[in-house]
């Protein structure tokens, strides 16, 4: 009976990164798209600003060349810091949406996804706040993988 009751168990720890992470993306794609639209209609049909979809396209290789660490269990969460970058977004993201104005809305993609990461996974998964500095030592260590390598001194 005990063999019945674990086979449930083993199936949801293998789906469980895949639930912790789908009401984030579904809760990015329906707070930006209409940020998308808006950029598209005004700025990125320009020539000065055509490259704006190449650099949402190259931010989103990036992130998918690192989805492992997103989907390994956290590990030192750094709520505080977190939850100030996610309250600092959506502030800019409410001022941008309500005054139509793009820039501001737009900005506030990035401390949300770094609040994001340092709430629901971790400081490993961003290697600036990694507790030892790449900028003190040559070599910066984080969660088992060198993030930052140069030539050795």
């Amino acid at each position: 009976m005990s063999s019945v009751m674990e086979a449930p168990r083993a199936a949801t720890h293998r789906y469980e990164p895949f639930v912790r992470w789908l009401p984030v993306v579904l809760g990015l794609l329906v707070m930006y798209i209409p940020t998308y639209q808006h950029m598209w209609m005004m700025y990125w049909h320009n020539e000065d600003n055509a490259h704006g979809p190449l650099i949402v396209a190259v931010a989103i290789w990036l992130m998918w060349r690192r989805r492992e660490v997103l989907l390994e269990p956290p590990q030192r969460v750094r709520p505080l810091l977190g939850g100030s970058l996610i309250a600092f977004a959506l502030v800019c993201y409410v001022i941008g949406r309500s005054q139509s104005f793009g820039q501001p809305d737009a900005f506030s993609q990035v401390p949300l996804l770094l609040g994001l990461l340092l709430v629901l996974q971790g400081e490993r998964a961003f290697p600036l706040f990694c507790s030892q500095s790449p900028f003190s030592q040559c070599r910066s260590r984080c969660h088992g993988r060198y993030w930052i390598s140069c030539s050795s001194r």
